[in-house]
């Protein structure tokens, strides 16, 4: 082995080590114990606290469990958990005996147990009601009839299913939306309020500094994502309010992105809105480092142009407004001397001023085309080189 190879590898394991370290220092600790066994205790404190909501998941979870043969503990696993340690997730990447590799997802905390301890669906239905939940549904006062409709697919207790809205709508929401072909990842299990998913790619933070191609396809698959969960299903919108990196992912060998968080979505039913031939225009606000929105504005009408404001601000700019932060930054000068109007579609879409936009659907179709007219040629001009 060379002298580079040794440094180069002697520099890596120092950094595995320091990030290990910070790790442990933040209290996202790697559990010594087999995560079969960790996730079975998961799942007996879970019954514990409603029996009867999760005594049909029993059998089939405890199956899986003896499946795992143990955690991913690689570079990119402990880098995917790093964005994710201030929140309550507690989130394990495992390999399976048939060499799956999922994520486990444990969603409850602790601090829940005794309050909702025997609680009633009168009780939980009123503090969802009356309470601050990550994820929020327009109009609240008939949130039960969307409910009921996710109840319609997965066959759950009516206990379970309040417990769930009240705890993490993800327990509830992705298991449908990947039997609707949303691009999230695909569910294997649901064990109490451990969310069991395929490890379906990459945080978007790896692709950055990738070729710039590979980023075109990535954003073309956002904008037709945007698009998807702007008319949502049946008459339920689906605004997605964090749409960061660490909360997208790509799979290169299937070249499908996925959504991986919808813990805070904005679901409105449009059958309802008060305007209900009206788009919401989303407007341009600045707001260094963060997103501000109103959802009373979003939920007057039938639909809003909010998801598209933000995959386009993503591909076009950081929150801070530099244009050094967006993710199709910077455009190589060859593409944007033949097509000057991706930068100027973009660009469009995020301002989307009364003057030049007429709204920000047709921008995003308009991006969606041009993007597929480029990767074609560029596909066809490899062709040609290669023959």
């Amino acid at each position: 082995m060379s002298t580079r190879r040794r440094t180069e590898n002697r520099a890596h394991l120092r950094f595995s080590v320091l990030l290990i370290i910070i790790i442990n220092t933040l209290e996202v600790k790697i559990s010594l114990i087999e995560p079969g066994k960790l996730y079975k205790t998961y799942l007996k404190e879970d019954l514990e606290l409603c029996k009867d909501c999760f005594r049909s998941q029993l059998k089939g979870c405890e199956k899986f469990y003896e499946n795992i043969i143990g955690q991913d503990l690689s570079l990119q696993s402990i880098m995917d958990v790093l964005p994710k340690m201030p929140s309550k997730r507690n989130i394990r990447w495992l390999t399976m005996q048939n060499t799956e590799r999922v994520v486990c997802k444990y969603l409850g905390y602790r601090n829940q147990r005794k309050h909702l301890h025997h609680a009633t669906v009168q009780k939980l239905r009123d503090e969802l009601l009356h309470s601050q939940s990550a994820w929020q549904y327009c109009p609240i006062e008939d949130i039960e009839s969307f409910l009921l409709q996710l109840r319609a697919y997965l066959s759950l207790k009516l206990e379970t299913l309040w417990l769930y809205a009240l705890t993490n709508i993800d327990l509830l929401l992705k298991p449908v939306l990947y039997d609707l072909n949303f691009p999230v990842p695909r569910t294997w299990h649901v064990c109490g309020f451990t969310l069991i998913e395929d490890n379906a790619g990459q945080s978007l933070h790896y692709f950055y500094r990738e070729n710039f191609f590979q980023k075109l396809e990535i954003a073309k698959q956002l904008l037709e994502a945007s698009l998807q969960f702007s008319n949502g299903f049946s008459n339920y919108r689906l605004y997605i309010t964090d749409l960061t990196a660490d909360n997208i992912v790509y799979n290169v060998a299937k070249s499908k992105l996925y959504l991986i968080d919808l813990d805070t979505i904005l679901i409105v039913d449009s059958s309802k809105a008060e305007y209900n031939n009206s788009v919401h225009r989303y407007e341009y606000e600045i707001c260094e480092g963060c997103f501000s929105y109103e959802p009373l504005d979003i939920c007057n009408y039938n639909i809003s142009d909010v998801n598209i404001f933000l995959a386009c601000q993503f591909l076009t700019e950081d929150l801070y407004q530099r244009k050094t932060g967006g993710f199709l930054y910077p455009i190589p000068q060859s593409v944007q001397e033949r097509y000057p109007n991706l930068e100027k579609l973009l660009n469009q879409c995020v301002q989307c001023s009364q003057s030049n936009c007429h709204n920000r659907f047709d921008s995003a179709k308009n991006t969606i085309n041009l993007i597929k007219e480029i990767l074609l040629n560029h596909d066809t001009h490899l062709y040609k080189q290669i023959v």
